[in-house]
């Protein structure tokens, strides 16, 4: 233990941060990048919610949105939250369901009459 507190004092981590670095030195394959931190997940254009939570959104939206009848953005939101937080998940911010909506190809979003998509309409001249 005394080794394990000068190394982490020499360092410059505490105590438990040292047993994390130990520990990816024992599981990694003995190189010094072993010890350098894991690349975040997500990023720009790629995703960071958990796949359970993106079902719900692309579910919801789906569901919610993508009907004759369109909720608004915050009663999306408001619904994804509640299914998220009854299946004990963190739910998306209400920007993030925003901009899976502003995403959607126009002519999935339009909205369309009993009939479905209309016919061009000729025009007289």
């Amino acid at each position: 233990m005394a080794a394990i507190d000068e190394a982490a004092a020499e360092l410059g981590v505490s105590r438990r941060q040292m047993y994390v670095l130990l520990q990816r030195f024992r599981a990694g394959s003995g190189r010094a990048t072993d010890l350098m931190p894991a690349s975040p997940d997500g990023g720009r254009g790629r995703g960071r919610l958990d796949y359970r939570v993106e079902a719900i959104v692309a579910e919801t939206i789906r569901k919610r949105f993508l009907s004759r009848q369109k909720r608004s953005v915050a009663v999306i939101h408001r619904e994804i939250r509640q299914a998220c937080v009854a299946q004990g998940l963190l739910a998306p911010s209400r920007n993030t369901v925003a901009a899976r909506i502003d995403r959607l190809h126009p002519a999935q979003v339009a909205r369309q009459g009993r009939t479905g998509c209309r016919p061009p309409v000729a025009v007289r001249r």
